[in-house]
């Protein structure tokens, strides 16, 4: 999979070249912030949502359309919050913070 950043705007563009040139292999729209987002970035064929944080409107957005969401997880709290709506694949971010660990002990799966 490929995933394609849409900030700004004017990079729609770009993620509707990846999905052409993509032959049937999935691309996704990453930075999504807004429900309208998700709903444009799907309307031009993207696979998948990627968030830079747990947005419940990009959430919901995602899951009323059948797309898979991958919010942006930085504590327990998020992590513990994004499983309980059902979300299975979660993005450490920022992954490059300094001193950043995920905390996956008590997430095993």
């Amino acid at each position: 999979p490929v995933e394609v950043p849409v900030q700004p705007g004017d990079a729609l563009p770009a993620l509707s070249a990846a999905i052409a040139a993509a032959e049937g292999r999935e691309v996704g729209a990453g930075t999504v912030l807004t429900a309208e987002q998700v709903a444009t970035v799907v309307q031009l064929g993207a696979r998948f949502i990627v968030s830079p944080g747990l947005h419940d409107e990009v959430v919901t957005e995602a899951a009323r359309l059948g797309v898979p969401c991958l919010p942006g997880v930085a504590t327990s709290t998020e992590i513990a919050s994004a499983l309980s709506r059902g979300l299975r694949w979660l993005k450490a971010f920022p992954a490059a913070r300094p001193g950043f660990v995920l905390n996956s002990p008590p997430f095993p799966t």
